[in-house]
């Protein structure tokens, strides 16, 4: 163990004065092995006997995978259409049954989610038998008009003709662009999205709020400097910048429930992470844009980030190499930490490192009872999503905010072998972010 720094002492002398639950400091009870899951499936639920494409499958496809598997979305194959399901029919059998696709859905066991990208046990059974019976084609359908795309409130020119370049052993690339926020936009902001130049490169975009002051210190000269963004990791080991959201193609990020959004002032930025698939050689530049949404007269959404301090500043977060289970846990009294005497979860964000297995944040009730709040039983960095509630999670005063990590580092990952690793740049993280609301007037 190393000597007591000042800044862990500081962390001990909070947690003796302002109380082990406030900071989160006392011993926490483990997660069950069970938690988060259904359990096992009682068969296939019944179902279409002999279902065809356009009468039962592309229903799911178009709900479920079309979002990113449409042709022009980042993702490989169109499933919008019959012959390009069937050209991937093999590979879709596999994926729905081994849970590789969709990927890295949260849970919807844990509680009832919106926009639930899971797959039932009905829809998996089709599909698989929709495959195992020759793909039949069945008989098209008139499909109706779906409403029409929102129009953003805003929009700011982000790359202008950035080519992103493949680095050896790396299948995507990570570019950052910030643009400080104009005080003139009116209203709280509800969602947003990235609008490419170049679609085929386009995977995800993840977007923070910082303060402006901060930019350089935390990124560098590039950060201010730069007029085409500069290079940096997937995932953001500093504590300041706090994620409202994530939006990968034809999906909007954040979308805050009805009534709410994020409050950006105007002495703070947006950091736009977004993730490339490279491009090949002498191919054209991607020009993106940001579309922003905003409303007024909602209540303000405020991002809270859960992650034990400790591990920020030094090793605590020890992950040893040749573990294959190594669990990290945190939790604290999310009202008493804001000061507020109730408050409303309508989501959370994940951030876990590459080695990462799987992430889970509960409730621990003041009665000692403990609930699911979110579950990702199979960890993707790459295709992580925010998970939104359906209905939102009121935490009282003396509820807390658990979060769990595990990861495996028994592993090659990346094609780099297990190493003893930690939290910072270039290793792990292991933090959730609570989009939460105050409830006026709570008791």
């Amino acid at each position: 163990m190393s000597p007591l720094s000042p800044s862990r002492a500081l962390i001990f002398a909070s947690c003796l004065v302002g109380g082990a639950a406030l900071y989160g400091c006392d011993k926490l009870p483990p997660l069950t092995d069970g938690f988060g899951t259904c359990g096992p499936a009682s068969g296939d639920e019944g179902g279409a006997p002999s279902p065809t494409y356009h009468d039962q499958v592309k229903q799911i496809f178009d709900v479920k995978c079309v979002t990113c598997h449409s042709g022009s979305g980042s993702a490989l194959g169109d499933l919008s259409t019959y012959t390009g399901a069937v050209d991937q029919a093999a590979a879709i059998k596999t994926a729905v049954q081994d849970g590789s696709m969709p990927p890295q859905p949260a849970s919807s066991c844990c509680r009832p989610l919106r926009n639930d990208r899971n797959l039932t046990a009905t829809q998996i059974a089709e599909i698989v038998r929709w495959v195992d019976q020759g793909t039949p084609e069945g008989t098209p359908r008139v499909t109706p008009t779906g409403p029409s795309s929102p129009t953003p409130n805003v929009s700011v020119p982000l790359s202008s003709n950035f080519l992103p370049v493949a680095v050896a052993g790396e299948a995507f690339v990570t570019r950052c662009f910030a643009t400080p926020w104009n005080a003139s936009i009116p209203g709280l902001v509800t969602a947003f999205r990235v609008a490419p130049g170049r679609a085929d490169l386009y995977h995800r975009a993840r977007v923070y709020v910082l303060n402006t002051v901060d930019l350089e210190k935390i990124f560098g000269s590039d950060a201010v400097t730069a007029s085409n963004g500069w290079a940096c990791g997937d995932m953001f080991t500093d504590p300041r910048p706090r994620l409202i959201g994530t939006s990968y193609p034809d999906q909007l990020g954040l979308e805050a429930p009805v009534g709410a959004g994020y409050l950006v002032t105007a002495d703070q930025s947006l950091v736009v992470q977004v993730t490339y698939r490279p491009a090949t050689a002498g191919s054209a530049p991607d020009s993106s844009k940001l579309e922003i949404f905003t409303s007024t007269n909602v209540q303000p959404l405020t991002a809270i980030a859960v992650f034990n301090p400790m591990w920020f500043l030094e090793d605590a977060m020890f992950i040893p190499a040749g573990n294959a289970d190594v669990t990290h846990r945190f939790g604290f009294d999310l009202v008493a930490r804001q000061g507020r005497t109730q408050l409303s979860a309508h989501g959370v964000s994940f951030e876990l490192g590459p080695r990462g297995r799987a992430i889970s944040a509960a409730i621990l009730r003041g009665d000692g009872t403990i609930e699911c709040l979110a579950h990702v039983p199979v960890w993707d960095r790459l295709w992580s999503r925010d998970v939104h509630f359906e209905k939102p999670v009121v935490f009282n005063p003396g509820d807390r905010f658990i979060l769990e990590c595990h990861w495996d580092n028994a592993t090659a990952v990346d094609g780099i072998a297990p190493v003893d690793t930690w939290w910072g740049p270039g290793r792990e993280i292991c933090r959730a972010t609570a989009h939460v609301v105050e409830v006026i007037g709570g008791k």
